[in-house]
C-alpha cells in the first residue's frame, strides 16, 4: 500500500458541496502503516465515494483493499448515518485477503470479537423494505425516526411491530433479541375503534413480557424480553447499566427464590409486570441455603 507523503492531509471532501445547509463530519481513513487521510462528508454520503477517492489519492488498486469499522467490513452503499459514524471516527483500510483461511495482516479476526452491528429491515404493508445497519445497543427510536424521515411519513401516524409486539422508542436490538436479518413491520396507527388495522397482525402478548428489576435503593429498570430468553441476558444488561460486575449481584423472584442465569421467564413462571429484586452479592458471613 502506498505511503502518503508529508503530514496527514487536512480535512477534505471527495466532492465539496457545502452549501451551508448540510451538516458535515470529519472521518479519517488509516492504513496498516498508520498513514491517515481525512475526509469531510455529509452523513448521507455513500462511503463508496470516500473509498474511491482514498484509493485514487493513495494510488492503491481498489480491489486490493477493504475498509472496516469496528472490525466489520463497510459496504459501498452504506452511509455514516446508517453506521452511526460520528465526527472524528476512524475507518481502517487493510489489505484484501487473497487466499487461505487467515485474515489479512492487521485485520481483526471476526472469530475473536463479537459483532457489534446487525442488519434490520423495516417492511411496510405493501412489502417494501428499507435496510438499516445499527449497533445492538442503539435505541430503536433512531431507526423508526430515520424510516419515517426517508419515507415522508408522520411518526405519529404509524406503529412498528416485532413478532406482533409494539416496538417502544427505548427498546434496543439486544433488549428484543433481534438477530441479524430480522424484520420490523410498520403499519398505519389505529385511529379509533377496536381491533387492528387492515393487514396488521393481532399483538401476540404470549411472546414477550415486561420484567422490572428493583435495586436496594428502590430504583427500577424495566426490560422487555421473550418468555424463552435466559435471564442471564437481563442480569448482564442490568449490571452493565449500573457499572457492576454480573457476579457481584444476585436476583430474586417476587417469592424470594434466587434467579439463576439459565432460568427463563417461562421456567420460573414469571408474569407480565413482575418485579425482580437485586442485591449486592454477600462475600462473607451467612450463606444462602
Amino acid at each position: 500500500m502506498a505511503r502518503s507523503s508529508g503530514s496527514a492531509s487536512p480535512p477534505s471532501d471527495p466532492k465539496p458541496e457545502d452549501n451551508g445547509h448540510a451538516q458535515l463530519l470529519s472521518v479519517k481513513v488509516k492504513d496498516q502503516q498508520e498513514n491517515e487521510l481525512f475526509f469531510k462528508i455529509k452523513a448521507t454520503t455513500k462511503l463508496g465515494k470516500v473509498f474511491d477517492s482514498y484509493c485514487q489519492r493513495q494510488e492503491v488498486d481498489r480491489r486490493s483493499v477493504r475498509f472496516l469499522l469496528d472490525g466489520i467490513r463497510i459496504q459501498d452503499d452504506e452511509t455514516p448515518e446508517m453506521l452511526e459514524i460520528e465526527d472524528g471516527d476512524m475507518i481502517q483500510c487493510v489489505l484484501e485477503q487473497s487466499g487461505g483461511n487467515g485474515t489479512a495482516d492487521g485485520e481483526p479476526n471476526p472469530e475473536d470479537q463479537a459483532p457489534t452491528h446487525l442488519n434490520v429491515s423495516v417492511r411496510d404493508q405493501d412489502g417494501n423494505d428499507l435496510l438499516f445497519k445499527i449497533k445492538k445497543s442503539t435505541p430503536l427510536k433512531k431507526v423508526m425516526d430515520a424510516y419515517c424521515e426517508r419515507q415522508g411519513k408522520n411518526r405519529g401516524l404509524v406503529r412498528f411491530l416485532f413478532e406482533g409486539s409494539r416496538v417502544q422508542d427505548t427498546d434496543t436490538p439486544d433488549g428484543l433479541d433481534l438477530e441479524d436479518g430480522d424484520m420490523i413491520e410498520v403499519f398505519l396507527e389505529q385511529q379509533g375503534g377496536e381491533g387492528s388495522q387492515a393487514g396488521e397482525p393481532e399483538v401476540d402478548a404470549s411472546k414477550h413480557m415486561n420484567i422490572t428489576v428493583r435495586d436496594d435503593s428502590s430504583l427500577e429498570v424495566t426490560f422487555k424480553l421473550k418468555k424463552s430468553t435466559p435471564l442471564k441476558k437481563l442480569m448482564d444488561a442490568f449490571a452493565r447499566q449500573h457499572g457492576k460486575a454480573p457476579d457481584t449481584l444476585r436476583f430474586y423472584t417476587p417469592e424470594g427464590h434466587r434467579v439463576l442465569p439459565e432460568d427463563t421467564p417461562d421456567s420460573i413462571e414469571l408474569e407480565e409486570g413482575d418485579v425482580l429484586d437485586v442485591h449486592i452479592e454477600q462475600h462473607g458471613g451467612a450463606q444462602d441455603i
